[in-house]
């Protein structure tokens, strides 16, 4: 992973890297092979097309350190020739060491270099060519790193060389992958988006146990691995995790991270540091309830804070609608020690900090600020006078100066000595990052600034130096930067719920609050409910959403007419990208209206599904079939219909696939609707084969074999249930 860092990253962490060894494959050993496609490379070097044929159908684990050899190399040195169409000579890449021959990646940063100017250079129709080049050459690898990934788990005496391997190729074919990116938008927007896989189960997987040594917090795993790039979960396994705070990790999990749950009854507000003792102090109340029932919000004047009185009656500054005056909106993580309400105040010490912080912000306009807002000290305690707080929340961040960012991770951070990398990873993983109203405060923000150990740095300032990272770490740390300051415009429940997945919160009942004015619906109807009301109340409002969210593996809201609408967006488990092909419209009183693809059962039964029963779908006449489970729900259900994500396979993917779908029960006539309406069941997954897709003439549903996965889904289904097709279905969901 040499090829990852640039000079100073490499200088300080070189020696953090394990050596992968070289399996010995004959890539350029005994002469110099002629280039060829992806798919000759091996035929080239003694393979024959029956041998990779019989590789990939069978199941068996792999124990053959040649065959994985093989792998290593052609998806490693045949990915990179095969689209450059020149020679990588092993020579620059394979060294000896007492252990024996390793490979190490550092001469592919001149590779990617020479590609990219080569790309760079060239014409339109030349770009075309190597953009066909580069996706012929992905697709290959793709397929072989699945293969490999999801067939042919290793033996346990190779599992070690395994990971190596699939890591390596992986993280490479991510470098090569990374290159679409300086293509023209027509050219790069036309082709599929590639994610490899890693063989990384969630307790055995050696990233993860790589990431746990290194002192990561479990819930940054799945972040790390699969939102951000292998890539970067490889960087970040180079350096031990950003524990500032000193909290302890060992009782989280992969869905959340337990040490920084706040019970905001019985919060403990910090001082800057251990042994200061300082007096509190707080806002008047009464001017702040003023404030907020006059329909303004308030400011605290950081000038006005000295003295003696714990009450700080002149402090406090109501700020009008439409006023244009100068203002720092504090952006913060209760768990760093600022969590309090207005009731409560914060110490002298954390005031006079907040102080200093403010007057060190400057933008064009203005070269000193004393007035700011932060929740602890303009929100109270008092229910109502809260709910018109969070009224206002959106309005306050939107037209603050200035949003300033703490975090007690980023402050131990020094910018000037760090590489941008390392400084990019910090501000994705920090806890900031990953909690519910700063997604808000961030979109919102006119000007987003961190506060670090060594300074202020803008948040576009800190985008602008990520450009120097040619890697995948540079485009994908950067683009998760990106999407905090690309504001609210365009704003969708699919990208909401993109942004949301990984964030979590002390409150969660908090979340359809904290969205709303993204979507810019109206707060108010949201604040007078509570509970599933609440969540009723939000789908409601929002009107159009991806018909792909009836998919999503949340759980539902319980209420008639919603059973299809997640409860809430946030956790690790919401991980199934939402499809935005067209939208669907909730109504208040007959549910989701939508066209959707369907499996209409011939005969409607009960399906049982306690005790994790499957069934096989056949498509009449249509030649397919479906093996169905259902993924959640372990319980009796009556079944006229599935609604299917997508019927036809992926040609990209090998053997078994399986694509989302939902169990419905037709609802009885005479509601004077214009489609059918159907009540959301459970979730459920379909299995399909897409070497038996592809076969040709009539198929004999209980003899055909398909893949050997397959076959054990076969041996396992008692029960055939047969079904027609309706393609474009419009219908109520309720």
């Amino acid at each position: 992973m040499e090829h990852l860092l640039n000079d100073q990253d490499y200088a300080d962490l070189k020696h953090e890297i394990d050596d992968i060894p070289w399996l010995g494959f004959d890539h350029d050993s005994t002469k110099q092979y002629d280039i060829v496609i992806m798919q000759s490379y091996p035929l080239l070097r003694g393979w024959s097309q029956e041998r990779l044929d019989a590789f990939k159908t069978e199941t068996t684990p792999l124990s053959s350190l040649d065959e994985l050899g093989m792998f290593q190399s052609w998806l490693f040195f045949g990915v990179w020739e095969a689209f450059l169409n020149r020679h990588l000579a092993s020579k620059d890449f394979i060294f000896e060491t007492s252990k024996g021959p390793v490979i190490r990646t550092r001469r592919l940063r001149d590779v990617i270099g020479y590609a990219d100017s080569l790309i760079s250079k060239s014409d339109l129709k030349e770009k075309e060519r190597w953009a066909r080049l580069l996706r012929h050459a992905l697709d290959t690898a793709l397929y072989w790193n699945r293969t490999l990934v999801v067939f042919r788990t290793p033996v346990s005496k190779i599992k070690e060389n395994f990971d190596a391997v699939v890591q390596l190729t992986a993280t490479c074919c991510e470098a090569l992958n990374d290159l679409i990116t300086i293509f023209p938008r027509e050219i790069r927007d036309t082709g599929p988006n590639y994610s490899f896989w890693l063989d990384d189960s969630r307790s055995e997987g050696t990233l993860h146990k790589r990431l746990g040594a290194r002192g990561w917090c479990k819930s940054l795993f799945g972040y790390l691995i699969h939102d951000t790039g292998l890539s970067t979960a490889q960087y970040a396994t180079l350096m031990n995790a950003n524990n500032a705070s000193r909290l302890d990790h060992r009782s989280c999990s992969y869905d959340g991270c337990f040490a920084r749950r706040v019970d905001p009854r019985n919060h403990l507000t910090r001082h800057t540091n251990d042994s200061c003792r300082c007096d509190f102090r707080k806002p008047n109340i009464n001017s702040i309830t003023l404030t907020y029932e006059s329909g303004s919000f308030p400011l605290i004047d950081l000038d006005k804070i000295e003295g003696s009185q714990t009450i700080l009656t002149d402090c406090v500054r109501s700020f009008q609608n439409g006023e244009d005056t100068p203002f720092v909106a504090i952006s913060h993580v209760w768990s760093d020690g600022l969590c309090s309400d207005a009731d409560t105040g914060l110490p002298l010490c954390q005031m006079s900090s907040l102080k200093q912080l403010a007057a060190l912000c400057k933008n064009e306009s203005t070269s000193y600020f004393h007035l700011t807002y932060i929740d602890t000290l303009c929100i109270p305690r008092d229910e109502r006078i809260k709910k018109l707080a969070i009224n206002t929340m959106a309005r306050v961040y939107s037209t603050a100066s200035i949003v300033l960012v703490l975090d007690s991770t980023l402050r131990t951070v020094d910018v000037g000595t760090s590489s941008a990398a390392r400084v990019l990873l910090q501000i994705i993983t920090s806890p900031w990052n990953h909690r519910l109203w700063t997604l808000q405060e961030a979109l919102l923000a006119r000007e987003l600034i961190f506060a670090f150990h060594d300074g202020l740095y803008k948040a576009w300032d800190l985008l602008v130096r990520g450009n120097s990272i040619p890697t995948p770490i540079g485009s994908e740390c950067q683009y998760k930067l990106c999407e905090l300051l690309s504001g609210r415009k365009g704003m969708n429940v699919a990208r909401i719920a993109s942004l949301l997945r990984r964030r979590s919160s002390s409150v969660p009942a908090d979340e359809f609050l904290a969205v709303a004015s993204l979507l810019e619906i109206p707060i108010e109807p949201l604040t007078s409910k509570e509970g599933e009301d609440r969540c009723c109340e939000f789908w409601i409002l929002v009107k159009h959403v991806p018909r792909g969210i009836v998919f999503q593996v949340q759980k539902k809201i319980s209420i008639e007419g919603f059973r299809w609408a997640p409860r809430s967006l946030m956790g690790s488990k919401a991980t199934t990208t939402m499809s935005t092909d067209g939208d669907a419209i909730v109504t208040a009183t007959h549910g989701l209206r939508g066209t959707y693809d369907l499996l209409i059962i011939q005969r409607p039964q009960h399906l049982d599904f306690t005790d994790h029963r499957m069934y096989l779908l056949i498509v009449v006449p249509r030649r397919q079939i479906f093996c169905m489970a259902s993924c959640w729900d372990r319980h009796r259900i009556w079944c006229d219909a599935v609604l299917v994500e997508r019927l036809k396979p992926s040609t990209s993917l090998v053997g078994l696939q399986t694509t989302a779908a939902v169990c419905l029960s037709r609802k009885k006539e005479g509601s004077g609707l214009d489609a059918p309406q159907y009540e959301y069941k459970t979730r459920c997954g379909l299995f399909h084969d897409y070497d038996l897709h592809e076969r040709e003439g009539p198929v004999d549903w209980d003899s055909t074999p398909g893949s050997e996965s397959w076959r054990k889904f076969r041996e396992m289904i008692d029960t055939n249930i047969l079904c027609d097709v309706s393609e474009g279905q419009t219908i109520y969901l309720t």
